[in-house]
């Protein structure tokens, strides 16, 4: 399924009848070596009870021909049932996300988000902005990174207006034939008059083992950027997202 803010728009659905037993709700099959990564929104319910949404990062390598979870689920919950959570594994090949239960009661659950995939021969447009649904602008960037203190522009672009442009995007990186990760970043800049600055402090989490890495928000001859700074070696870089412009 085509997606505005991932490579593809992804769903599934599952029921848990116990907190024993995880139960798969989205696999994929990698078809390269690289990372392949999921942003997700999960909601559980037990029927006549309680609900929670758990909003979901979670990424896998392959590797000459094996796959791999690459570390632990990031999740973060909103409501009051309390699961077991979610995690990751891989079987038969494939990458499977799964979600555990309660003790003893069926608990109901929706999947819908969006997967990212890193490698060496898809790494999307250098960068990029077009229509979007969610936000104004979809936005998307690559580049790569060959230290872990050059800092190399991934998206930029010139305020026109006086006002507030925010972005909203997931960046993936992966070390070719090694480790990945994924992050999720929220900035915010603000253009009074011929100045352009950051707004407050850029939002990024992250899930994946490759580290240390990071993404930074400047301002550069007029240019609000984004920046990745990496690690030690060859890494390649992503992303994709949308930007959310409010002027007068």
């Amino acid at each position: 399924m085509a997606s505005e803010f991932g490579d593809f728009g992804i769903e599934g659905s599952a029921t848990t009848l116990d907190d024993v037993n995880p139960v798969p709700i989205y696999e994929l099959t990698p078809q390269q070596d690289g990372i392949y990564t999921v942003v997700c929104t999960l909601l559980a319910h037990q029927p006549g009870g309680a609900t929670v949404q758990y909003y979901v990062q979670a990424v896998w390598r392959s590797s000459g021909g094996g796959v791999a979870a690459d570390g632990a689920p990031l999740s973060s919950a909103v409501g009051v049932l309390a699961p077991v959570g979610v995690s990751t594994d891989v079987s038969d090949g494939k990458a499977r996300l799964l979600v555990t239960g309660v003790p003893s009661q069926p608990v109901l659950w929706r999947l819908k988000g969006h997967r990212f995939d890193v490698t060496a021969g898809n790494r999307g447009a250098v960068s990029g902005t077009g229509a979007a649904e969610l936000g104004d602008t979809t936005i998307s960037g690559s580049c790569a990174t060959n230290d872990a203190t050059t800092q190399v522009p991934i998206y930029s672009f010139s305020p026109e207006k006086d006002g507030l442009y925010t972005a909203q995007a997931i960046l993936a990186v992966w070390e070719p034939g090694g480790r990945g990760a994924q992050y999720y970043v929220e900035n915010n800049w603000v253009k009074i008059g011929d100045t352009v600055s950051v707004d407050g402090t850029i939002y990024a989490d992250s899930a994946g083992t490759l580290g240390p890495t990071g993404v930074i928000a400047d301002v550069s001859g007029g240019a609000a950027r984004l920046l990745v700074q990496g690690a030690p070696g060859h890494l390649l870089w992503r992303m994709k997202g949308v930007r959310l412009d409010l002027t007068a």
